[in-house]
């Protein structure tokens, strides 16, 4: 089953995110998530 990631909020979005971790960040370091973080930061920032 696919999550509709348009119609979910951020908290939803980084629970899924939280789960598969792994998917995100490679070898889900605390550097790596703040990396991720800081990019989703600026795509919000963007759009």
């Amino acid at each position: 089953m696919t999550a509709d990631l348009a119609g979910m909020s951020e908290r939803e979005y980084f629970a899924h995110v939280a789960k598969r971790l792994g998917m995100f960040v490679v070898g889900s370091r605390l550097a790596g998530v703040e990396g991720f973080l800081d990019g989703y930061d600026q795509h919000t920032l963007r759009h």
